[in-house]
């Protein structure tokens, strides 16, 4: 009989799934993972999970509605932790959405100099992200004050960048309100 904890990762980004796997079977965890919610749900019903690490942001059905089908569908869901993860992929996604609106307002003076500070804001939390992958070396660091403040400056660096990058995408696209069908707003209320 196994007695590991056993946790599902669901991310459809496979460099951050894989590394994920690895640091939690490095650690004694039972880990199976999958790519969109189709695959979650085929390992669930195949399996029990003391606990699933979802993105938010998944191709499909996106994380968030795949935690409340959980919720309501699983027998032992309301005693099964769920860890949302979300980062890059919000901003991305709003980014995104922005530039392809900003082209409907291609006459607006304003609108390069606006997509110039969005990209900033995503480079920005873009390098921060990368910048922590660097200093984890494949999470085989050493675990000192020193490298978990550097790794944790930089997750406060991309979780703003994330932020202001959402926040700009709503201001090139028009606003709040305006682009509420686009899914902007949503994007913006996940990511607070």
């Amino acid at each position: 009989m196994e007695t590991e904890p056993h946790i599902l990762v669901v991310d459809d980004d496979r460099e951050i799934r894989d590394l994920l796997a690895r640091f939690l079977r490095k650690h004694g965890y039972r880990v199976d993972s999958a790519a969109d919610g189709r695959e979650m749900w085929r390992l669930l019903e195949a399996g029990r999970f003391d606990l699933i690490v979802l993105d938010l942001m998944l191709p499909g059905e996106d994380g968030l509605s795949l935690c409340r089908r959980i919720r309501s569908q699983e027998a032992n869901a309301a005693a099964m932790p769920i860890i949302m993860s979300t980062y890059l992929g919000v901003a991305e996604a709003a980014a995104k959405i922005a530039r392809d609106q900003a082209r409907k307002r291609a006459d607006d003076p304003a609108t390069p100099y606006l997509l110039g500070e969005l990209a900033n804001h995503l480079t920005t939390a873009e390098l921060a992200v990368d910048s922590m992958v660097r200093i984890a070396n494949d999470l085989d660091f050493e675990p000192v004050t020193e490298n978990a403040n550097a790794i944790l400056s930089r997750k406060t660096i991309a979780a703003n960048a994330v932020l202001a990058t959402v926040e700009k995408a709503l201001e090139v696209a028009g606003g709040a309100g305006f682009y509420n069908k686009v899914g902007l707003e949503k994007l913006a209320r996940d990511i607070h």
